[in-house]
Formats: C-alpha cells, structure tokens, sequence
C-alpha cells in the first residue's frame, strides 16, 4: 500500500538506486472472488464495515485497487522487474 503513494515510490526506488540494487516487484494475483472475501473479512474483523457483503461487493468493485494495474504501471516507471507468483496461500521460493 505505501509503494501506491508516488512519494513513497520514488523515495523507495531512489534509495535502492543509491544502493545499485536491481528493483524487483513480486506479485501473488488472486483470484478476484478471494481477493474480495478476504478483504471483507478484514473490514469485519478490524470494525471498519458492518454492513452487508453484497454492499461491500457494491462498493468496491470498479476500484482500481482490486485490480493489479497500478502495481504495473509502478513496475514500469521505475523500471523494476515484475515477478509474477501464483497465489496458493503457502511461502514461495525466493525469486
């Protein structure tokens, strides 16, 4: 979430330039209907919705934070390399 914030971005990625580190993004995509049942009870734990699910579907779907574009327009403007996962709920191997 904090690499969203452009600030946040190239601060992050002119310090790993500063360190002649290579940027590499790793990316675990789920799949949609997971992603927003997991989100939800998130929300529900932490007291931030007492509504609904099919409310909270309402709500959220258009946004583009359920998406993944914005992670890849991020990797694209600093020129990390993207590493895409498949999302299985268990620890991957180091890229």
């Amino acid at each position: 979430m904090l690499l969203r914030q452009r600030d946040n971005a190239t601060a992050f990625f002119n310090r790993i330039g500063e360190l002649n580190l290579e940027p590499k993004l790793v990316l675990f995509p789920r799949n949609q209907s997971q992603s927003i049942n997991s989100r939800y009870a998130e929300v529900v734990k932490g007291f931030h919705w007492s509504e609904s699910f099919e409310a909270f579907v309402q709500g959220i779907t258009g946004r583009p934070s359920l998406g993944y574009s914005l992670l890849l327009e991020l990797a694209n403007a600093f020129h990390a390399k993207l590493i895409p996962r498949p999302f299985t709920g268990k620890p991957s191997p180091a890229a």
